[in-house]
């Protein structure tokens, strides 16, 4: 009896919902994805804003002025906070990344007030007290030794580094001895200065209508005053017209982490969603092509994979993988032949279909819940993209051609203009890499050797 593989199902139409809006007085803006089935509401407070505003003399503001939200407000302690959250189940999360935060409370629906009523005190009357500033920073001062001792974060930091130079968007790690030289006014500074209502999206999800939701906004939020909008130039990034190769000597270790990086589109470009395919073609998974040479095939790791980072101004395509130290510069070579491929051979008619499939999977699980599509709608709103986006984000990839694919690598993805970043034990490896190109050796705090 011969026994068939069942064939894929049919993907069904995406329905991306349309999202009510309310802006309030100040600026606020006001979204809401109703949804009764659970009584539990999701809130989530963004600002456009990000590491990228850190000033250079020092990196750490953004990150610690927003850690420190919570550690006090002109009514409530730290352990007051934690004591409110707790007894009413309340889930606080924060998020700081490259050009955006979030702040996030979720809670039953039964106490939404008192959910509102923390996070608009966190928001609007946070103290910054000097106690609990140096224990967040003692915090984040083992947090940086921890990052520090891991390669993949060095090879990441070194990668920004180089491709992004002077650019704001080389600023993905904080400097030890920026975070000794933090004062506590800087970052009450920082916080009162950047983030207002302005540009700040509140989002809710879940068991709660517009009206309530609106009436929640203007009862915590509606007080928060407008200031001025701040605005963020971007330099132009290094050119990037040759292969280079970073070392990052990291003293007995077994293996290498090796990143070939080149910059890409930002989210809002006509060609991301071609290269979004793109990527998945090279390294997106355990069937990429990546995947299956330096695994598969050629047993250099456990898993070579490649991805995109798209941000408003610029993007990233990063290869990586942990491979043996011994076969660390093959893996590089091999890595840039499939690079190459991408711009020689178009995906084959099942390879297309699997990594379209892959795609549609991976955007469809992102709306899995209100709160999920909320994060959507942020990051389009944050990231400027057009209105119908998402309506329109399936239509577009499923018309993504062979063709299209391979005139998009040519376009994008040129291994003879890319960045090689290898952190691994220099004796073991800088012989065979040199061979590549134009090598310049760093220690792990990023000083040239």
């Amino acid at each position: 009896m011969t026994v068939e593989a069942p064939k894929p199902g049919q993907i069904e139409p995406v329905d991306y919902p349309t999202i009510p809006e309310v802006v309030l007085g100040n600026g606020l803006r006001v979204l809401v994805l109703e949804e009764r089935r659970l009584p539990r509401i999701s809130i989530r407070l963004a600002w456009p804003i990000g590491t990228v505003w850190n000033p250079d003399e020092n990196l750490s503001l953004a990150d610690l002025s927003v850690d420190l939200l919570k550690e006090g407000t002109t009514s409530r302690s730290s352990v007051d906070i934690a004591d409110f959250s707790d007894q009413l189940a309340i889930q606080y999360g924060e998020d700081v990344s490259m050009e955006q935060t979030h702040l996030s409370v979720s809670v039953l629906d039964q106490y939404v007030d008192q959910a509102m009523d923390l996070l608009s005190d966190l928001v609007l009357r946070p103290t910054f007290p000097e106690e609990e500033f140096q224990k967040v920073r003692a915090r984040w001062q083992s947090h940086i030794l921890s990052q520090r001792s891991q390669p993949d974060f060095l090879a990441e930091e070194r990668t920004y580094r180089v491709l992004f130079g002077d650019h704001p968007y080389a600023k993905i790690s904080i400097p030890p001895e920026h975070l000794a030289q933090v004062e506590r006014d800087q970052l009450h500074d920082f916080y009162k200065t950047l983030f207002g209502p302005d540009q700040a999206l509140l989002v809710f999800a879940g068991s709660v209508s517009l009206e309530q939701a609106t009436a929640l906004a203007e009862r915590y939020l509606g007080e928060w005053e407008k200031g001025e909008a701040p605005s963020l130039s971007y330099p132009s990034v290094p050119k990037l017209d040759r292969l280079q190769v970073s070392l990052v000597h990291r003293p007995h270790s077994a293996q290498a982490v090796i990143s070939v990086g080149t910059r890409a589109l930002p989210r809002n470009h006509a060609d991301a969603i071609p290269l979004q395919l793109a990527s998945q073609v090279l390294g997106g998974g355990g069937s990429s092509r990546l995947f299956l040479n330096l695994r598969e095939e050629k047993g250099y790791t456990y898993g070579a994979y490649s991805s995109l980072r798209s941000y408003r101004k610029e993007g990233l395509l990063l290869a990586t993988a942990n491979v043996r130290s011994e076969v660390c510069a093959e893996a590089v070579q091999e890595t840039l032949a499939e690079m190459e491929r991408m711009r020689q051979e178009p995906p084959q008619a099942n390879e297309l279909q699997r990594c379209l499939a892959e795609r549609l999977g991976a955007f469809i699980r992102g709306m899995e819940s209100p709160s999920s599509v909320g994060l959507l709608e942020i990051s389009r709103r944050l990231h400027n993209l057009s209105e119908d986006y998402y309506r329109t984000y399936v239509p577009k990839l499923k018309e993504v051609t062979a063709e299209k694919v391979l005139e998009t690598s040519r376009a994008y993805i040129d291994p003879s203009r890319v960045l090689v970043t290898v952190v691994a034990d220099r004796e073991q490896v800088e012989e065979k890499l040199r061979d590549l190109g134009p090598l310049t050796v760093y220690d792990m705090d990023g000083n040239t050797l």
